[in-house]
């Protein structure tokens, strides 16, 4: 009858599991952490970005002390004669994992590079010299929230 049917479907989960469309139950714990990770970020981009009206630091001071403790962490730009030498001597620079380490080594100078240069350019926005960049407001909202950028 009609009425079993109703009773039927009213027994039913409301929520389908991974496994009917054929998916391992992972697959609703990965979905679980997304929707988790979206909800705070969500929460965390609504968040006021003004300063408060309290005597604490604003959030450029904030972010010139964070910027300039990066970059007082940041080592020194590799020497590329050097690091091409070092790498020659430990067996040639043919070797397979020589060539590898001399590309991970251009790499992270890419990596360096790059990171200065914006911490530098993020100070010089704060302190008003030069135009902020969609860019930079970016860099600048992700050290406030304490994100990578």
């Amino acid at each position: 009858t009609v009425e079993e049917y109703r009773n039927s479907i009213a027994t039913l989960p409301l929520i389908d599991t991974p496994e009917v469309f054929g998916l391992h139950p992972n697959a609703d714990i990965s979905c679980q952490t997304k929707n988790s990770q979206s909800l705070l970020e969500t929460v965390l981009s609504i968040q006021p970005k003004d300063s408060g009206g309290g005597s604490g630091e604003t959030r450029e001071e904030t972010v010139r002390r964070i910027a300039d403790d990066l970059l007082s962490k940041l080592p020194d730009d590799f020497d590329r004669l050097k690091a091409k030498s070092s790498i020659a001597k430990q067996g040639g620079a043919l070797k397979p994992l020589n060539i590898f380490l001399g590309q991970e080594v251009d790499r992270f100078q890419t990596v360096l590079s790059v990171t200065r240069r914006d911490l530098n350019d993020l100070k010089l926005a704060i302190d008003g010299t030069i135009i902020v960049s969609p860019q930079l407001q970016q860099t600048l909202d992700a050290l406030f929230d304490a994100k990578v950028p």
